[in-house]
């Protein structure tokens, strides 16, 4: 990563957008020495969010495809509409407990290599489970049902 440019002590270039901003921690980042970096947090935030956004992406499309890749129910295949569904219920529990399942439950999956207890639901047959209108009487566990009841 190129250094920013220092132009008269008090302003600085970022390298990245090449915007001139003034020389205070408010618009600079540094490390744990003291050194500047080379972007200003703007451009250091957007990129670090496009990389997150990017490897959650990659870990959905992995984890979608470790479970079967449709949903048990209907075969929906179209990923947008497919959902993870804890099999015998806990969802709420599992959130509370891991920081990483709570923000993104596919890279969860990924990093604790694909545990058993999950499968795939497209969004529609997922709140038809959850509503109790569920049309397909064989995937569900009786401690599923009587935990989503209204």
């Amino acid at each position: 990563m190129p250094r920013p440019r220092m132009l008269d002590g008090l302003h600085i270039q970022c390298s990245r957008c090449k915007l001139i901003k003034p020389r205070t921690r408010e618009y600079w980042k540094y490390n744990k020495r003291g050194y500047r970096k080379g972007w200003c947090r703007s451009c250091e935030y957007e990129t670090n969010y496009q990389r997150t956004k990017l490897k959650q992406h990659q870990d959905r499309h992995l984890a979608i495809s470790a479970y079967g890749g449709k949903c048990v129910c209907c075969g929906e295949t179209e990923i947008v509409f497919l959902t993870f569904d804890h099999i015998n219920g806990g969802g709420n529990k599992h959130r509370r407990e891991s920081y990483l399942a709570r923000k993104a439950l596919a890279s969860w999956l990924v990093k604790n290599n694909y545990p058993p207890g999950f499968r795939i639901l497209c969004f529609n047959c997922h709140m038809a489970l959850r509503l109790g209108n569920w049309p397909h009487t064989t995937l569900i566990t009786a401690d599923y049902t009587t935990s989503y009841r209204i």
